[in-house]
């Protein structure tokens, strides 16, 4: 595991996933006030989500390979005031259109998350997974608390507008945060060398299956966690009608779950045969993911509700963690952005697909399009159970033979220097 550059880094890395939860985790107990609020259908409510993940994508895309070039700083500190002020405008907004606007500004500000997984993945090397387990944790960890809070204000009588402005806050109190830190990069991570020509590494990435089957793996994946952390509510208040309180409580256990999962397999992710642990963690989940979609009992469907936030608690590390090691850290921008993009695309695909699938079935028993439509999650599951092994066989037959290619000696920083200058993750001189 390399040093960081500052003794408050780590910390603050983490709370960057916490930050970021407490904005995105309101979207799930708020979606139903949205939409009465809005006037608007399943669909357009899914859409919401979909917008977010979309920006996402594109942000990304664009800001993973640039990550490689200018330094990660400027886009840490760029996505927190971004975050900032997408949570801040969702308080304001008048219609689905301003709302979508909104939207597409808190998946543009997922670059922060984005950036501070390359951080983390950097510093931990080999072991980056129990690293990256315990900053998704955080994340979980704020998606347990707001959903409940946030359904007994809503109970209570809180407008929606009111939860995000003091999200807002939150916000503001990380971005400090990151100023207070100066720099926030891995120390002595080895010769500064000149970046390759535009696009090359890219190519590069690009042709390598274990890239390929990565992103797969990725995209069913958070297809599934999308699906489940954004409809859970809507479908305990239809089908069993709910309250608010229980309805958020039915998201809030599905990531109290999630949080326990990746805490307590924190030490055995980088210990464990990776593409059995995926398989058998997307089968588990999607068995979970049907008791709660088939059962007609509200404490059954609670309990499968749990269970698929256990099963599923430790895919996200694993993936980015097998993935960012099977390539080097001069790619590692441009690796985890494109694993940032197939997170986009699932998640911008599944709610807004279960929203408009469930308008389409429509009919029946309150809630039943719904809970018809949201079998993508459970199908999700199953196609990560078969991929995954094959994504983790990939990227350990990548990485070893990364390991095996000869190092070529860096160049020095002038004629007749025999010292080589070492840069951080913040592209600072070390």
């Amino acid at each position: 595991m390399q040093q960081l550059t500052h003794p408050g880094a780590l910390p603050v890395l983490v709370s960057v996933f916490l930050s970021r939860s407490v904005s995105v985790s309101l979207f799930a107990p708020t979606l139903p006030a949205i939409s009465e609020a809005l006037g608007t259908t399943y669909e357009g409510a899914g859409s919401l989500v979909g917008v977010l993940f979309v920006g996402y994508t594109i942000a990304v895309a664009v800001g993973g390979p640039l990550a490689d070039r200018i330094g990660r700083r400027p886009l840490l500190v760029g996505g927190a005031a971004m975050n900032l002020l997408a949570t801040l405008s969702v308080a304001f907004v008048p219609d689905l259109a301003t709302a979508r606007i909104a939207a597409f500004a808190y998946g543009v500000a997922g670059i922060g998350d984005l950036t501070a997984t390359v951080l983390l993945a950097e510093a931990g090397g080999r072991g980056s997974g129990r690293l990256l387990s315990f900053a998704h944790g955080a994340f979980a960890l704020g998606a347990v608390v707001v959903p409940l809070s946030a359904g007994a204000a809503l109970e209570a009588g809180v407008s929606f507008r009111v939860l995000y402005a003091v999200a807002a806050s939150v916000n503001l109190g990380l971005l400090a945060a990151l100023f207070a830190t100066p720099r926030l990069g891995s120390r002595g991570r080895g010769p500064a060398a000149a970046p390759p020509p535009p696009g090359r590494g890219v190519r590069q990435i690009a042709a390598s299956p274990a890239l390929a089957f990565g992103l797969a793996s990725a995209f069913l994946y958070i297809a599934a966690e999308a699906g489940l952390a954004i409809w859970l509510p809507t479908l305990f208040r239809d089908r069993f009608d709910a309250t608010a309180t229980l309805a958020s409580a039915s998201v809030a256990a599905y990531w109290a779950a999630m949080f326990a999962g990746r805490i307590g397999l924190s030490r055995v992710v980088d210990r464990t045969d990776r593409g059995r642990l995926l398989a058998a963690l997307g089968l588990a989940g999607a068995v979970a993911c049907a008791a709660v979609l088939a059962s007609p009992i509200p404490a059954v469907a609670f309990a499968g509700a749990v269970l698929a936030g256990l099963a599923m608690s430790a895919c996200v590390p694993v993936i980015q963690s097998m993935v960012a090691a099977a390539f080097p850290r001069e790619q590692g921008g441009a690796v985890l952005g494109a694993l940032g993009v197939a997170i986009g695309a699932g998640g911008a695909f599944a709610p807004w697909a279960i929203g408009a699938l469930a308008d389409a079935v429509g009919g029946g028993a309150p809630g039943e399009g719904l809970a018809t439509a949201m079998w993508m999650n459970a199908a999700a599951l199953a196609g990560l159970a078969a991929v995954g092994p094959i994504a983790a066989r990939a990227c350990a037959a990548r990485a070893e033979d990364h390991r095996n290619e000869p190092t070529p000696a860096p160049a020095g920083p002038g004629p007749g220097s025999s010292m080589t200058p070492t840069r951080d993750s913040d592209g600072e001189p070390t």
